[in-house]
């Protein structure tokens, strides 16, 4: 089967256990988050109990089969063929074929086995109708009033309760947690997708946005421009680059899988590539008493993840919402507030004081460059001093001045001064 229809197979699938999530009679129903897992994620579902409030949930990995063509054992018994079962220690994994082959009629059939019973195997789980795994204990019903099988809802609760209470091999965890269990690769791709939708929010007037309904075609948003029903919908590859460190650049990879094989993407795949940054910047905060303590030899740190300089205590991000650390700005708020309370290794200072802690040679330039933006105050008829200072204290220049009232002049353009200071 090609990629899409895999993704078509695996999404009815998980239909089908959405509907014994329904609460009924002695059975108070489950409920999944707002927003869906990713499509990559480690689990496809996340359930607990329905009007629950803690966030604590139950991953839930999904396998299915179709059925139309059953594998068939030497005893001549249908046999279903579940790949890639290992890796899902922690959770349940719930198999499920939609029962459209010979010999099993309308009724699909589902098994539910812990993901630490099928952790060992190095190939695909052969159910075997009757044999190893066929059991009582593994079979379940995809409807409520089925009297001789359990009924796949009711499994998953007795599941989330066992996690609740630290018995059994299940374990929950936070939406969050659930949602970054994924490939680097794919997490740079949510988190760019995140990016872009936000970009996409600040357009005058809205965009819409409509996601590729598999994520093996070959862009993953549509958009247009709100409200403009005619127009064509604009379809956008988001790629994330992926780092060369070795070499301090970047790359994006330009192919697609298309039945099993690596090709480079076709020219009407799509209309738009947005590329993202290889990774989120990184940021850790320490005090100047840790390098002092450190009594390093150079005057470079190495930080290895995971190492002794990469702890919770420094890791600081530039986002609101990274699980990677604290917003970098709120770690200096709680820094000036220990400093302002007098405890902590860091104290304050007026902004004279800041602005003077320069070599002599820097600070003499310093206060050159502020006597020559007040002896331009007094010039008659006005002289404009940029606010900005060069991108780089190497230029040739300090500031850059033009006649008052002329910054819509392009023959005015601002004049670049080097200040020089008598030796």
């Amino acid at each position: 089967m090609s990629s899409r229809e895999c993704f078509e197979v695996e999404r009815a699938a998980i239909s089908l256990i959405r509907k014994t999530f329904a609460a009924t009679e002695g059975f108070e129903g489950l409920e999944e988050p707002s927003k869906p897992l990713p499509h990559f994620a480690r689990a496809d579902l996340a359930v607990r109990p329905f009007g629950y409030r803690k966030d604590q949930w139950l991953p839930v990995q999904v396998k299915s089969v179709t059925g139309t063509r059953p594998v068939v054992s030497s005893s001549r018994k249908p046999c279903w063929s579940f790949s890639n079962c290992r890796g899902y220690a922690g959770m349940p994994i719930v198999c499920i074929s939609l029962g459209k082959g010979p010999g099993q009629g309308e009724s699909p059939r589902a098994w539910v086995f812990p993901g630490d019973s099928l952790h060992h195997m190095k190939g695909p789980l052969m159910i075997t109708a009757g044999g190893k795994y066929d059991t009582d204990d593994s079979r379940c019903s995809l409807k409520a009033d089925c009297p001789r099988e359990r009924h796949v809802g009711q499994v998953l609760f007795s599941l989330w309760e066992e996690g609740k209470s630290a018995r059994g091999n299940s374990k929950l965890h936070t939406v969050e947690t659930l949602e970054s269990q994924q490939s680097k690769t794919h997490l740079a791709e949510r988190r760019m997708t995140e990016k872009c939708q936000q970009l996409l929010e600040t357009v005058p007037g809205g965009v819409d946005v409509c996601f590729a309904p598999c994520p093996s075609l070959p862009y993953d948003i549509k958009i247009r421009l709100r409200g403009a029903t005619q127009a064509p919908w604009q379809r956008v590859q988001l790629k994330s680059s992926v780092a060369d460190k070795l070499h301090r650049n970047a790359f994006v990879k330009m192919r697609k899988l298309v039945r099993g094989q690596m090709v480079p993407y076709d020219e009407s795949d799509f209309d738009y590539l947005m590329k993202g940054l290889p990774e989120p910047p990184r940021a850790w905060l320490f005090s100047g008493d840790y390098f002092e303590e450190l009594n390093l030899k150079s005057k470079v740190i190495h930080i290895t993840e995971g190492g002794k300089h990469d702890q919770k205590a420094t890791r600081c991000s530039f986002d609101h919402d990274s699980s990677y650390g604290p917003q970098i700005a709120k770690r200096l708020y709680r820094l000036w507030k220990d400093a302002q309370k007098g405890i902590g290794p860091c104290y304050l200072q007026s902004l004279d004081t800041l602005q003077r802690q320069q070599s002599r040679h820097h600070l003499a330039e310093w206060t050159m460059l502020q006597k020559c933006r007040e002896l331009f105050k007094n010039v008659e008829g006005g002289v404009e001093v940029d606010d900005e200072e060069p991108p780089c204290p190497s230029f040739p220049y300090d500031i850059r001045i033009r006649l008052d009232g002329a910054s819509m002049l392009l023959v005015a353009p601002l004049l670049e001064i080097r200040l020089l200071r008598p030796f």
